[in-house]
């Protein structure tokens, strides 16, 4: 079955393969999975990229790095 044809009967809408993998490389992200493993999961020659498409620092971020900074002190 194909992938449109998939979503289209999980009643999904419209789905494409790059947004798969860019949904799943952002999850991993998030979950503090290495840049360096999205890096080679990616397929990116170049670290930069990977840290530019898939790394947030957004508030949340910045707070509970904070928080695991004090932890260490």
């Amino acid at each position: 079955m194909s992938l449109l044809r998939a979503a289209e009967k999980a009643g999904i809408g419209e789905a494409h393969h790059h947004l798969l993998r860019h949904t799943f490389l952002s999850l991993a992200a998030d979950k503090d999975i290495s840049p360096y493993a999205l890096q080679k999961i990616a397929g990116h020659s170049d670290l930069k990229t990977t840290l530019q498409i898939y790394t947030k620092v957004g508030k949340d971020f910045v707070s509970e790095e904070v928080k695991k900074l004090r932890k260490k002190l």
